[in-house]
């Protein structure tokens, strides 16, 4: 066995061990996020998951297998980076929390744009060539074929660590090895039509706004600027509205449900837009028409699954027309309203998902006790709360006018809130 081959056996092995005690703790603050998927994409979540076909706006956390296809393609967004998969390829991220951002070619064609500094300080890429980190921002091509690894540094610099010395690749260079060790280092090719993909996705992110008013470490934040206006409010400061949406669209109302280790039920929307403003800060009805209020700055935000309130849970029974079917129902959070994940939690975790609308830790703190029963803004208005057959969530069936139920106030009012 060649040495660069036992030290890509050895990396996989000492972060596979890393996984438990990584568990143990509370949910990561970072997550990533699927966002464009090409034809026939694989999503696992970890090595036993056997795979279904990936969604848009999926989370991608420590452990999740993304395989594309022949003709195939995908986009992940961690924070401000994006990751790029051309067909045939397989990425394993193999974990991803606050401190590190891990990821595993196994083969493939992997193409990253790194846009932050200390983005870049979090990223290694693990290859059978050897340990890829990124000194700063910059667009990087990496290949994994059966005899050879290349990097190519298209913008920005790289370094492979092999096991001997680290191997700097410079702007415009490209470094091929094999299991031997380093077979050269040429001039990087470009242009071919993965690599006209990767521009095109470069160049339609302009996030210039979306910049000033929330983290780059905010995966989603991206496609705010797109499809969305910003405005500002004396009550909740900076706004923002999604363009082209009904008259009777509500947050939390297109899209699904599915239940997603470590936190549970997690909302997957269906806009193209749809990540950030459905996983941070909170929604407004601000002159009957709804705007997400990212809250004060964060440099670092909490991701959360879905931040709503519950009526009732998967086998609550609530009055629904003229009937009583098992049903259950959801409503945003308002600003300035505490979020309790249902998944366990230390009390400082909580305090830093909320800390961006809820400044007074009491506060925080008062609602994670048992007796605490709240009175949300939006827990009675039907232009708010939705309501679906119980199975609708448990089956992670989509989310449209066909299963929405008109509902009773007088109901919904007296079940439980969660």
């Amino acid at each position: 066995m060649s040495s660069i081959l036992r030290y890509f056996l050895g990396i996989v092995t000492l972060i596979a061990g890393l996984l438990p005690a990584l568990a143990a703790g509370d949910p990561p603050g970072r997550v990533g996020r699927l966002s464009q998927i090409q034809g026939d994409v694989i999503f696992r979540s970890d090595r036993q998951d056997p795979g279904s076909p990936a969604s848009i706006n999926w989370p991608v956390s420590s452990g999740a297998i993304i395989d594309t296809e022949r003709r195939s393609r995908a986009e992940v967004w961690v924070g401000s980076t994006a990751y790029r998969l051309d067909s045939n390829s397989r990425a394993e991220f193999v974990t991803v929390n606050d401190q590190i951002v891990d990821l595993l070619l196994a083969n493939g064609t992997l193409a990253v744009t790194i846009r932050d500094r200390d983005q870049a300080d979090d990223l290694q890429i693990v290859t059978p060539g050897g340990r890829v980190r990124f000194p700063g921002p910059g667009r990087f091509r990496i290949e994994v074929r059966p005899d050879r690894t290349s990097l190519a540094a298209q913008s920005g610099s790289a370094e492979i660590l092999t096991g001997e010395r680290p191997l700097t690749v410079r702007p415009g260079e490209m470094a091929t090895l094999d299991e031997r060790g380093l077979l050269g280092i040429d001039t990087a090719p470009y242009g071919d039509d993965f690599d006209a993909w990767v521009s095109a996705q470069d160049n339609r992110e302009r996030s210039n706004a979306a910049r000033r008013h929330v983290s780059p470490y905010m995966t989603g934040y991206q496609d705010l600027d797109a499809y969305g206006d910003w405005s500002s409010s004396p009550d909740y400061g900076t706004v923002w509205y999604p363009r082209a949406v009904a008259s009777d669209w509500a947050p939390y109302r297109d899209g699904r449900w599915a239940w997603v280790e470590p936190w549970g039920w997690t909302w997957i929307d269906a806009a193209p837009w749809g990540f950030a403003p459905f996983h941070y800060g909170r929604w407004v009805q601000i002159g009957g028409r709804w705007g997400w209020a990212p809250g004060s700055y964060a440099a670092r935000p909490v991701y959360a699954p879905a931040l709503v309130g519950w009526v009732g849970d998967p086998g609550w029974s609530i009055r629904i027309g003229y009937a009583s079917t098992p049903a259950v129902g959801w409503f945003p959070l308002a600003p300035r309203e505490v979020y309790v994940p249902a998944y366990r939690t230390s009390p400082t975790y909580v305090r830093q998902i909320n800390v961006t609308h809820v400044h007074n830790h009491a506060y925080i703190d008062r609602a994670l006790r048992p007796e605490y029963r709240p009175k949300y803004a939006y827990q009675g208005h039907p232009h708010a709360v939705t309501v679906v057959p119980a199975n609708t969530l448990r089956e992670g069936k989509t989310i449209d006018n066909r299963n929405i139920r008109p509902y009773d106030k007088q109901a919904l009012e007296q079940a439980p809130v969660r």
